[in-house]
C-alpha cells in the first residue's frame, strides 16, 4: 500500500476568500452620515456625549475649559449661543457660517475641551463618544423648545422651575456669543404657543 502525499492548504495573507475583510455591522444610520447644509442662517442643536467612566463636566475647571474651547471655535466661524454641561454630556445651540466652519469648529471646540480634561485628569485616551448628535432647528417653536431644554436641562432633572445653573449659558459671566440669525434673535420670540 502506497501512502498518498498529503495536500494541505495554508491559508495566506490576502486574497478573496470566504469571510475574509472588515465585518459589516448592521446599524440603522449609517456611522458617517452626510451632515445636513448648514448656513448663518440655521440654528443647530448639538449634544456631545462623555465616554464612560468619565468624571462630571459639571465642575469650575471643566467650565472653564469650555468657555477656553468655546473662544477657540468661535474664531472658526462657531459661535455657541446657548450651552448645558450636565454630568456625563453637553448640550449646546450654535450658529455657523458654514458646513466647513461647523466642522472646523467642532473639532475645535471637542479637541481643545478634551485635551484640558484629559490634562486635568492626568489621563490620555478618548473624551467623547462618537461624533456629536445634530439637529437643525427649523421654526420659533422650535427653537424656543430648545432653548428652554438646553437652559433648564439640569433643573427639570432636579425636579425644579425656577433655578439658574451655574453650568448653563444662563449663569453669569457664561460668555456666550451674541446669536446672528432670525430664529436665535427674534424668531424663538413668537413661538409661545
Amino acid at each position: 500500500m502506497r501512502l498518498r502525499k498529503l495536500e494541505m492548504k495554508i491559508p495566506r495573507h490576502g486574497g478573496k476568500r470566504r469571510g475574509a475583510g472588515r465585518k459589516k455591522v448592521l446599524t440603522s444610520e449609517p456611522s458617517h452620515a452626510k451632515r445636513p447644509e448648514v448656513s448663518p442662517k440655521i440654528s443647530l442643536g448639538i449634544t456631545m456625549k462623555l465616554m464612560p467612566g468619565l468624571p462630571s463636566l459639571r465642575s469650575l475647571r471643566h467650565l472653564k475649559s469650555f468657555k477656553k474651547a468655546m473662544n477657540s471655535a468661535k474664531e472658526l466661524g462657531l459661535r455657541v449661543t446657548h450651552f448645558s454641561l450636565l454630568s456625563n454630556h453637553a448640550h449646546l445651540i450654535i450658529e455657523a457660517e458654514s458646513n466647513e466652519a461647523l466642522e472646523r469648529g467642532m473639532k475645535s471646540l471637542t479637541v481643545t475641551l478634551a485635551a484640558a480634561i484629559n490634562r486635568l485628569r492626568l489621563r490620555s485616551g478618548p473624551v467623547f463618544k462618537g461624533r456629536f448628535h445634530l439637529h437643525k432647528l427649523k421654526t420659533p417653536k422650535e427653537v424656543r423648545r430648545a432653548i428652554e431644554y438646553v437652559v433648564y436641562n439640569f433643573a427639570k432633572h432636579l425636579g425644579v422651575t425656577k433655578f439658574v445653573d451655574a453650568f448653563s449659558s444662563e449663569a453669569e459671566g457664561a460668555e456666550t456669543s451674541p446669536p446672528g440669525s432670525w430664529l436665535l434673535t427674534e424668531g424663538w420670540r413668537r413661538g409661545l404657543g
